[in-house]
């Protein structure tokens, strides 16, 4: 929960001073209107948008809830945010066990990697060569996720 109220705090900082900067664009009569209307709704825009400050203030708000009740049922909710691709805020895959790690990209989106290694052993065959003959090596986040699934499979069939 600490670490929750940190990130709540710098984020309601990150929105007063948007807010300030609306405020600042309002108050400067040599801006036309029409070129302040713009800029503060770009603005509003901005920190309402799926992964902006006002966004990530309520799941922070859920989470605290969540976290409340029971440590169960903060892992059900992560889990099901992060299948849809939300939550990417929270921290990378590697904080979270590798069985957990979700796909965010591609024909797998909102799946498990357990879930396709055990399902789809073509797809599994075919990224493993691929990573070996030196593709995926870039940064994208496809890239990374191709990698982090390939070291997966690797990890789990050692075990």
């Amino acid at each position: 929960l600490g670490e929750l109220q940190v990130f709540q705090r710098a984020t309601e900082k990150e929105i007063v001073e948007a807010e300030r900067q609306q405020e600042l664009a309002r108050a400067h009569c040599w801006l036309p209107d029409q070129e302040t209307k713009n800029f503060c709704a770009a603005v509003d825009l901005e920190l309402d948008s799926r992964s902006g400050p006002r966004t990530l203030l309520m799941e922070v708000a859920r989470l605290s809830a969540a976290a409340e009740l029971a440590a169960e049922e903060v892992d059900v909710y992560v889990r099901k945010r992060r299948a849809v691709g939300d939550l990417e805020w929270s921290g990378s895959s590697s904080d979270a066990s590798t069985e957990e790690q979700t796909f965010k990209l591609g024909k797998h989106k909102g799946r498990l990697f357990s879930e396709v290694a055990e399902n789809d052993v073509d797809y599994c065959n075919m990224v493993e060569k691929k990573v070996a003959a030196g593709s995926f090596g870039g940064d994208s986040p496809l890239d990374r996720q191709v990698r982090a699934f390939v070291s997966y499979l690797k990890e789990s069939r050692s075990q």
